[in-house]
């Protein structure tokens, strides 16, 4: 059985992907009605944000069934919601969302969880890392 992964919503050109947005909000029609806690991580190329994020949406999906989440280092490496690797090229191009909201106990309003390209590397000029920090 395949994991579910992230999908793109805006490309490294800054160009909105409008059918992973659309596919998004035509399934979760209650998105548009309320305000969204949207958690993004911004910050240096290859320092760990997709990792972060995955184990992040594994702790708030527990959460949302009001559950403990542990696992064992091994397992933490198996999470590839939001794609990661140990190697020195970046996966991260543009800005990508976890394709459902979460529902967490004792929070009134979904979660979004976004990642995002890194900044202020050697492969990114000012002006795209700034856009992307800006967003």
């Amino acid at each position: 059985m395949s994991q579910q992964r992230a999908c793109q919503i805006l490309n490294e050109k800054f160009e909105i992907n409008s059918s992973n947005l659309e596919k998004i909000l035509s399934s979760y029609p209650d998105l548009c009605d309320k305000p969204i806690n949207l958690i993004t991580i911004v910050g240096d190329t290859r320092k760990g944000k997709s990792l972060l994020l995955s184990i992040l949406l594994q702790h708030l999906k527990s959460k949302s069934n009001d559950l403990t989440w542990q696992c064992s280092p091994d397992e933490v490496l198996n999470l590839k919601q939001f794609e990661w690797s140990n190697n020195s090229t970046s996966l991260t191009d543009g800005m990508w969302i976890w394709p459902e909201p979460l529902y967490v106990v004792g929070v009134e309003d979904p979660i979004l969880l976004c990642d995002s390209q890194g900044t202020f590397g050697s492969n990114m000029d000012h002006e795209s890392s700034t856009k992307i920090f800006g967003i």
